[in-house]
């Protein structure tokens, strides 16, 4: 695995925990809605079921979500702990606010107050030596 896309995985991870969110969000808005529906409708043991299954799949969507929060702060770590192996503190700062925090590259450029060209050129070189301390890591 190229070292860009181990350190992809912190926003990769962010996305599929965002729509594990918004599953969780439209399972409550489905089991409000069933549960009224549910009150207002005379065949209840029908809708009663459905309010049910509704119930086993948000939790399960839940547990899902703690799984993949907890993978997501365990790789988390070990991301900050290697981009905490550069040298540069300028570098520590452009790669964690695009890998961990999210930033696009042009808003990490501006948050460290330096140009595009600046970040793209410090990114190539971060991830050089980022592929040399995770050798060192890893033996």
């Amino acid at each position: 695995m190229e070292m860009k896309e181990y350190l992809s995985r912190c926003s990769h991870l962010r996305a599929e925990i965002r729509c594990v969110q918004a599953e969780i969000e439209e399972l409550r808005c489905f089991g409000v809605m069933s549960r009224s529906v549910t009150t207002a409708n005379s065949r209840r043991g029908h809708n009663e079921s459905a309010v049910e299954r509704v119930i086993e799949k948000l939790d399960r969507t839940e547990k899902e979500l703690i799984e993949r929060l907890e993978e997501y702060m365990t790789e988390t770590r070990q991301i900050r702990i290697l981009i905490n192996q550069l040298r540069g503190r300028s570098e520590r700062i452009l790669l964690e606010n695009h890998y961990i925090r999210g930033l696009s590259w042009e808003q990490a450029a501006e948050e460290a107050d330096i140009s595009i060209r600046t970040a793209y050129n410090m990114r190539r070189r971060a991830l050089k030596e980022l592929e040399k301390c995770y050798e060192l890591l890893v033996r």
